[in-house]
């Protein structure tokens, strides 16, 4: 997709989503903060997106060349 030019934003993203609740819920419960927590890191899924598209074509590198060298910075 990225050598033809189509944007498209890496799964691991637009699916942070579902994982983030997971793990918030699971481990702190339904309580009205772990909602709120949940409700905030979504929100930023975003931001997040936009900023791994934007670095992308800047760069000229693909969205997940992009989004995986960030998740290694992370963990490093």
């Amino acid at each position: 997709l990225h050598a033809r030019g189509i944007p498209w934003a890496p799964d691991v993203v637009v699916n942070a989503g579902a994982v983030i609740e997971g793990v918030l819920t699971v481990s702190g419960g339904q309580s009205d903060e772990v909602r709120a927590q949940v409700n905030e890191a979504i929100e930023a899924i975003g931001e997040t997106c936009e900023s791994v598209l934007r670095e992308a074509a800047q760069r000229g590198l693909s969205p997940g060349r992009v989004t995986r060298e960030r998740i290694r910075e992370r963990l490093a």
